[in-house]
């Protein structure tokens, strides 16, 4: 694994601005560092070129083509670019893991990431192709998350075999044949083991194959045994061309054979239709159960909670308010109550419903909810208030009512009892986490997605909880 030299390497800047933490990864290209901004902090990645590189201009190609693509979502942001000691360098936005790595873990991902993988990249690939650039690239390890909290955010990466597919005049280049191969032998097109010019429907076919590699862990063309001294790529290419989509598909949705039968129909200047294969995604999707959310296995389950919360209000007007029990600006604050004619506060309509489902399986259960940012104030009169109605008549008890959450999927939050209300001020990530445990994994997620289903027709209705004492 090649290092920088040492007297580049201290003190370890560069751009007297972006500090090296650590090395991230090394490639055919040269090193990736995990750096930070010495200013404010940022995480970034740092890209060196290697000095023997055997295509010396690949970062210079992907420095143009970043700057060419700046505000395209999917895209890694370009911070800087220059020399360093003779060293190619290019700080881009810091990334999460790339798709291999899940591949590892997982072996192959479910039906649902891989929908929602390829609807975004659907996405990212028509702005990328709009710009007038085809990536030629297409692999898992090329395909990252966003970082940390973004990691539902799926980025296409690395530029240093790109092309700009429209000449000055922005007019499509002509096609050639007997170009040289470009592109990783298991995912590329057809067209690149045939040698012709690439564009924009073998980005989307070299796409698809990723994909289906992902959804099944394997490939027809995969492992091949016995070449002797044939040449890998050809070989990989003969059989690629002998397999026909029905085989290719066998066992996933419909839909992947009928956008692949849909890419052997287009000409090299052909524009894809981008629109007609995001609709055939969302068909298998919907054919499915499935509801992109963008949950996947890596996510984390307090997000997958998290996403998913309608309030309800009650209607008792004796109550605080929730205002006053959340204060502003909260996580789970809920939607503004509307009041009819001085009445009773009625729900208003919600914009937080996210249609999140959760993958691996959360059934109708309650769990304790801990407010956050709670003021002083209002937690002494809520006691104060409390105590008084709790001396003055033990019927008022037996009828008091509680505010209450309730979920897309039926779990139900309930306001937490006096001795958590102690707390002057409590955050919310804590009071999930801490009940994290009482969530089980028995229910099977097709039968939840179903569940969802049905209630996704059907109208929030006021939840009221009545507190029962004991007789004596």
């Amino acid at each position: 694994m090649m290092k920088l030299p040492q007297s580049y390497r201290d003190p370890k800047i560069f751009n007297n601005k972006y500090i090296i933490k650590q090395q991230i990864s090394s490639g055919s290209f040269g090193i990736v560092y995990l750096a930070f901004d010495k200013h404010t902090r940022e995480e970034v990645a740092v890209k060196v070129e290697k000095e023997e590189n055997e295509d010396a201009s690949s970062l210079d190609r992907e420095i143009t083509i970043l700057n060419r693509l700046v505000g395209v979502p999917g895209v890694p942001k370009l911070y800087w670019s220059g020399f360093e000691q003779d060293y190619n360098v290019i700080v881009i936005q810091l990334l999460g893991k790339d798709l291999s790595h899940f591949i590892k873990q997982y072996k192959k991902l479910s039906l649902k990431s891989v929908l929602q993988i390829t609807q975004q990249l659907l996405s990212t690939l028509q702005q990328v192709h709009e710009r007038g650039v085809i990536h030629r690239d297409f692999k898992p390890e090329n395909i990252l998350t966003g970082y940390q909290l973004d990691n539902g955010i799926i980025y296409l990466v690395d530029y240093g075999v790109s092309k700009v597919y429209l000449d000055t005049q922005g007019k499509h280049i002509p096609p050639k044949d007997k170009k040289s191969f470009i592109g990783t032998t298991r995912y590329a097109s057809i067209a690149a083991h045939r040698g012709h010019e690439l564009g924009r429907k073998d980005d989307v076919e070299s796409m698809f194959y990723v994909m289906i590699y992902l959804l099944k862990g394997k490939l027809p063309w995969q492992n091949l045994q016995n070449i002797g001294h044939r040449d890998r790529t050809s070989l990989v290419g003969e059989v690629k061309m002998k397999t026909e989509v029905a085989e290719l598909c066998k066992d996933i949705p419909s839909e992947f054979a009928e956008i692949l039968n849909y890419l052997k129909k287009l000409e090299f200047k052909s524009e894809p239709d981008y629109k007609y294969m995001k609709s055939l995604i969302l068909k298998a999707a919907s054919n499915n159960q499935i509801i992109m959310d963008k949950v996947f296995e890596w996510s984390d389950r307090s997000t997958k909670i998290k996403d998913q919360i309608i309030w309800a209000v009650s209607e008792d007007k004796h109550k605080p308010s929730s205002q006053a029990i959340l204060g502003s600006n909260h996580l789970l604050k809920p939607p503004e109550a509307n009041r009819q004619n001085g009445g009773s506060p009625v729900r208003a309509e919600s914009k937080h419903l996210t249609s999140t489902s959760i993958q691996g399986s959360l059934s109708s259960m309650m769990i304790k909810y801990v407010p956050s940012q709670v003021e002083n104030g209002s937690i002494k009169d809520d006691k104060r208030s409390r105590s008084k109605k709790s001396r003055k008549s033990k019927k008022s008890a037996k009828s008091s009512k509680r505010q209450s959450v309730v979920f897309h999927s039926g779990i139900q939050i309930i306001e937490p009892k006096d001795q958590f209300r102690r707390h002057k001020t409590i955050d919310s990530t804590w009071g999930f986490q801490q009940y994290m445990d009482e969530f089980s994994g028995d229910e099977d997620s097709q039968k939840l997605s179903t569940k969802y289903q049905q209630l996704q027709g059907m109208p929030v209705h006021f939840k009221q909880i009545h507190k029962h004492t004991s007789k004596s």
